[in-house]
């Protein structure tokens, strides 16, 4: 395996020294191994890029406010670097804001010294699993998930029982250092043949091996330990366990998540189209006369909108979305969909003329509304009040394009926490335009399409990969 290779980014002195040591502990562990090269400026990063060529990044979100040649931080690293990079910082709101930039992944850092470890450890096996896609997953140590009688990492290793016979005295550190671990012995003989030491390198596969067998139930003798000496590349307080108590064969519901994210990570190559959605179910049929596609988003919106623009092409109707998000970040979001996409995604402005198979994203800190002018389309972006706690608000955008519209637009509600989006949806679908929402299996938070669907705001609720065929069947056949 090869090594990783992580640039650390990070200018927080209370805790870069101690992510540094907690990131060296996990590396040493992990198969592969890997090294470390800690940046404090976005100009020790820019020239460590160079001499130390990571192939992979973690960077300390709160850095998106410098600049490189008046390029914010964070996306200059993502676009100049090209490698798996993950951003964390102290709050989950940055979430999409991150990842609107580019970034793979977006984690809360821990603010306890003693969380850093596994924090650390989730990070590396993110970063490994998309710096190496073609080596099997590594799961996240865990006592909780070991079969009894097994030792994770960190737990303390079986001890034998006493013994009547006097001890030998005690080893110094240094000399108890090269032994290999003691393994349990069981309390009475038993017939079944001895196992030979694990020898193996560390970088070869662990031999298949049986289970150690078990006494029967009316039997007070313990089933006999499997005695092992710990590889030589390994920590010996990392015990070897039987092929069949293996953890890897019974994965948490942390690593499933964890997978699912390195799989739906951003590529760092150029874009490839979405994986063919499944067939879009017979009732879908087209509509005359939209005339604009409306959409709304929150928590996760920014993964899903790429995956409905990616499946999008001429000729449609404009399209004006609106994904909570901080000013600035919207647009590097549209910055980034831009180059990714074949429709022309541009932030929203007051007073500009929607075109055809155009996209609009409303810009951070700002509602934006659709009205007319001149006869043509138009966006007017406005500082106002908050409507549920968010600005830019989907209600607004929703209630204005019912009024100017009618039924001649396709209303569509994805991921996001709270109900914003709710009730202008419901509104569009009284005036009898077609809307869509987002299914529960496929949103990160089902908060905003739940209510919808509660309040009978769908005439269709379909998964992710199928919003955007629904989309282009609906609006663009007749267009």
């Amino acid at each position: 395996m090869q090594p990783l290779r992580i640039l650390i980014v990070d200018n927080a002195i209370s805790h870069r020294k101690v992510m540094r040591a907690a990131m060296e502990e996990v590396l040493a562990a992990l198969p592969g191994g890997g090294v470390i090269k800690l940046a404090t400026t976005a100009e020790e990063a820019q020239l460590l890029l160079t001499s130390f060529q990571p192939n992979a990044i973690t960077v300390n979100f709160a850095m998106s406010i410098l600049r490189i040649d008046d390029t914010p931080f964070v996306p200059w690293l993502v676009r100049t670097a090209r490698i798996p990079t993950i951003a964390y910082g102290l709050s989950d709101v940055l979430r999409d804001a991150a990842l609107a930039t580019g970034v793979d992944a977006y984690f809360m850092r821990p603010t306890q010294r003693s969380d850093w470890p596994p924090f650390c450890s989730k990070i590396a096996r993110f970063l490994r699993r998309l710096a190496f896609p073609d080596e099997p997953p590594i799961y996240a140590p865990s006592h909780r998930h070991a079969p009894a009688g097994t030792v994770s990492r960190g737990a303390p290793a079986p001890q034998p029982p006493r013994q009547t016979a006097p001890t030998a005295p005690a080893a110094s550190s240094a000399s108890r250092a090269q032994q290999p671990m003691p393994a349990a012995r069981s309390a009475a003989p038993t017939s079944a043949p001895p196992t030979a030491p694990l020898t193996a390198p560390a970088a070869a596969a662990v031999p298949q091996r049986p289970a150690p067998p078990v006494a029967p139930a009316t039997s007070s003798a313990a089933a006999p330990s499997v005695k092992t000496t710990p590889s030589a590349a390994e920590p010996l307080v990392r015990a070897v366990v039987p092929s069949s108590l293996r953890r890897k064969a019974t994965p948490s519901k942390e690593d499933e998540l964890f997978a699912m994210l390195a799989r739906t990570a951003h590529t760092h190559a150029a874009s490839a189209p979405p994986a063919a959605a499944p067939p879009l179910p017979a009732e879908i049929r087209p509509a005359a006369g939209i005339k604009l596609i409306a959409i709304g988003a929150s928590t996760g919106g920014t993964d899903a909108i790429a995956d409905v623009l990616h499946r999008l092409q001429p000729p449609l109707p404009p399209i004006v979305i609106v994904q909570h998000i901080p000013a600035y970040f919207s647009r590097l979001f549209a910055i980034r969909l831009n180059e990714e996409c074949t429709l022309p995604v541009n932030e929203g402005e007051d007073g500009l003329i929607l075109e055809p198979s155009h996209v609009y994203i409303a810009p951070g800190d700002y509602h934006m509304a659709v009205c007319r002018q001149g006869g043509e389309l138009a966006l007017h972006c406005f500082h106002g009040p908050k409507i549920h706690s968010v600005r830019p608000a989907v209600d607004v955008l929703f209630g204005s394009v019912v009024k100017v519209l009618g039924a001649d637009v396709l209303g569509v509600l994805l991921t996001g926490m709270g109900k914003d989006g709710a009730d202008g949806l419901l509104r569009l679908r009284q005036a009898g335009a077609p809307t869509i929402g987002q299914d529960r299996e496929t949103c990160v938070v089902y908060g905003m399409p739940r209510i919808a669907q509660e309040r009978g705001a769908l005439l269709y609720q379909l998964p992710l990969p199928q919003i955007g065929p629904a989309i282009q069947k609906i609006a663009g056949a007749r267009y």
